[in-house]
């Protein structure tokens, strides 16, 4: 099973930091840069996590514990068919 871990900050939420890994994996792709069959797979689950997640939803569940200066990680994997994620708070 393939599991992206995604580390949103105060300036940064976790839609903005999916938008920018999908944006420079996709770059690597369309500039010809030889991808393996995990990246090309990250690219095709973070395109999906994108088109599907609640992200007003994922902020309000993050944003207190980015406020107070703790780190948050997103975990963005597949379950059944559907992208899930978890977000655990450290």
């Amino acid at each position: 099973m393939r599991i992206i871990r995604l580390r949103p900050s105060a300036e940064s939420c976790i839609e903005t930091t999916a938008r920018h890994r999908f944006r420079g994996l996709t770059q690597s792709a369309l500039r010809g840069d030889n991808l393996d069959d995990a990246t090309m797979q990250e690219i095709d689950l973070l395109r999906r996590f994108l088109e599907s997640a609640d992200f007003p939803g994922l902020r309000t569940a993050s944003e207190s514990a980015l406020r107070e200066g703790r780190d948050v990680t997103f975990q963005i994997f597949e379950t059944g068919g559907e992208v899930t994620c978890r977000m655990d708070v450290v």
